[in-house]
């Protein structure tokens, strides 16, 4: 996909990773609400990583792999 693609979609190349992190940020949250199943509440946990073309890489093992990589780091912020 080219950045007049993106444009096309309603993506701005230029906030497009910003944007991807903040729906990002509400699909993470909307996950992990608590849920009332019966007489019980549960809470699921879940995991996101975002990757952007062309910045994080061309090719969709590259985004994957980019995409991966923030994720981990999300759940694990003191890893190095």
């Amino acid at each position: 996909m080219h950045a007049g693609a993106l444009h096309d979609l309603g993506l701005d190349p230029a906030t497009a990773e910003a944007e991807a992190g903040r729906v990002a940020d509400q699909l993470h949250a909307v996950l992990t609400e608590p849920v009332v199943l019966g007489a019980r509440t549960v809470q699921v946990r879940a995991s996101v990583g975002v990757s952007v073309h062309p910045d994080d890489g061309a090719e969709f093992g590259q985004l994957l792999h980019r995409a991966d990589a923030r994720m981990y780091a999300r759940k694990h912020p003191t890893a190095v």
